[in-house]
């Protein structure tokens, strides 16, 4: 997968769980781990990926 295709990949997994996050009437948030590649995607702009929490 090249750089280009990646990046827009995790833009809309973003996007996704941000709007999944917002759609309800608590606070949420959703995160997405990738252990292969060491990093994750969040809806919360605070979350860190850290491997030992997986």
């Amino acid at each position: 997968m090249s750089d280009y295709s990646l990046m827009k990949t995790r833009l809309l997994i973003h996007e996704k769980l941000s709007l999944a996050s917002a759609s309800g009437n608590w606070r949420n948030d959703v995160t997405v781990y990738f252990p292969h590649r060491g990093n994750s995607i969040s809806s919360s702009p605070s979350y860190e990926y850290d491997p030992c929490r997986v």
